[in-house]
């Protein structure tokens, strides 16, 4: 192949987030970027997410689940440049592999969902999973917020511990201290429905 460019790589895996990350950086600086991630209700959380969000301003979320080391690379070069905010998901089978995702997308608002009993073969305990779903913040610009299970004992010890600069947004059934505090959760004919309280309302 005497007129092809060849790029040498130690791997794929880490090839495609240092690509994504690159061309963010260079294309989309003023994107804001909301990334979710948890055990379960990744999909459904990010979807609702783009719905609210594209009811004010043009809005990029993939439609399914490319949420892995290789999906959520390859959806960023899609961004088109006239998009406001993304919506991107974040799945992961080991430890490592939400970092790479974080710093590839620079979130300014990250979710999790939930911490569940998934990929135990692999991370051994529900401890390092609350660790791996915690990454996400590792590529989070200064000054976002993590919206998270404030309910889940592993998140609220977890998150004690994350960097100085990202505000905690705990979501709760339980906790009316919580900044978001849900309740009256009711299934009515019409669908179903519940009150929300934000922060400062």
């Amino acid at each position: 192949f005497p007129d092809a460019c060849f790029i040498p790589l130690p791997g794929t895996a880490a090839a495609l987030p240092a690509l994504a990350a690159g061309f963010r950086a260079a294309h989309l600086p003023a994107l804001r970027v909301i990334a979710v991630t948890g055990s379960v209700g990744k999909t459904t959380t990010k979807t609702l997410c783009a719905a609210v969000l594209r009811a004010a301003f043009p809005t990029f979320c993939r439609e399914g689940n490319f949420n892995s080391v290789i999906g959520m690379p390859l959806c960023v070069p899609g961004i088109g440049t006239d998009v406001r905010a993304a919506v991107l998901e974040m799945g992961m089978s080991a430890r490592g592999e939400i970092s790479a995702l974080s710093r590839a997308a620079c979130p300014d608002i990250a979710v999790i969902t939930n911490i569940g009993s998934s990929h135990l073969e692999s991370l051994g305990t529900r401890e390092n999973i609350a660790r791996a779903k915690l990454e996400v913040l590792d590529g989070m610009r200064p000054g976002g917020q993590l919206l998270f299970d404030g309910d889940e004992p592993l998140l609220r010890a977890g998150a004690a511990h994350v960097r100085q600069d990202i505000t905690l947004r705990p979501v709760s059934l339980t906790d009316k201290a919580a900044d978001f505090f849900v309740s009256g959760i009711r299934a009515a004919a019409e669908g179903p429905g519940f009150v929300l309280r934000p922060p400062g309302r």
